[in-house]
């Protein structure tokens, strides 16, 4: 049974995309993990982001259990009383996630935390876009001073047409970027291999726009 506390349901809203999902508070803090508040309902609202597919829903929260198609408006309720990990399955194939369940003063620093204001200038971005290259492990894989490594390098690409392996032809803005990080298999350029995990719902708007400055700002 869910009860009411004097600050009501919380709801969150999980935009699903093709490979994870995105939750979303009413302040509109975005997060890839899903943190609530002991003690206090919530219900998660579904929203299928995967144009002209089919997506099916399978979400267990304790013994509480949903099954959705798309087409519906899926959601789900339920309150959890003991700070803990608890699991979820969220879109179908992928494994199962961790619920995280904290006091509310814990969860109330925790989303204050993620609601950073975004960097406000190009300096600031292009800042992030580093911090996030290391952090999300793109420079594994990639290069910002020209050298080779197993992708292409990022220094000198922006503004020059790039070839895919496909052999059509795209020249690197701001939308090749985001495609790429989204999309990285129907990006993979010619001569390197597709082997680039996509970060459909793994990366906030402000981080596309800081990835995207970074490389922007290494052009020749």
């Amino acid at each position: 049974m869910l009860h009411q506390n004097k600050l009501g349901m919380l709801e969150l809203h999980v935009q699903v995309h093709r490979a994870a999902c995105r939750v979303t508070d009413p302040q509109g803090v975005t997060d890839s993990e899903l943190h609530v508040p002991i003690g206090r309902a919530v219900r998660l609202v579904f929203e299928s982001m995967v144009p002209n597919e089919s997506v099916e829903l399978d979400v267990a929260v304790g013994t509480g259990h949903a099954h959705f198609s798309r087409g519906a408006e899926p959601q789900i309720a339920f309150q959890i009383e003991r700070p803990g990990s608890y699991t979820w399955q969220c879109p179908i194939p992928t494994p199962a996630r961790l619920i995280i369940a904290q006091s509310p003063d814990e969860y109330a620093a925790y989303q204050a935390s993620r609601a950073e204001p975004p960097p406000a200038t190009r300096d600031e971005k292009i800042l992030l876009g580093r911090v996030l290259y290391g952090k999300k492990g793109c420079s594994t894989c990639h290069t910002l001073d020209g050298s080779p490594r197993v992708g292409p390098s990022w220094k000198g690409i922006w503004g020059k047409n790039a070839t895919l392996s496909d052999g059509s032809v795209r020249m690197v803005d701001a939308a090749y970027v985001r495609e790429s990080l989204m999309r990285p298999q129907a990006f993979a350029r010619l001569g390197y291999p597709p082997v680039m995990p996509s970060f459909e719902a793994q990366l906030r708007e402000t981080e596309i726009e800081a990835l995207t400055a970074l490389i922007a700002s290494l052009a020749d």
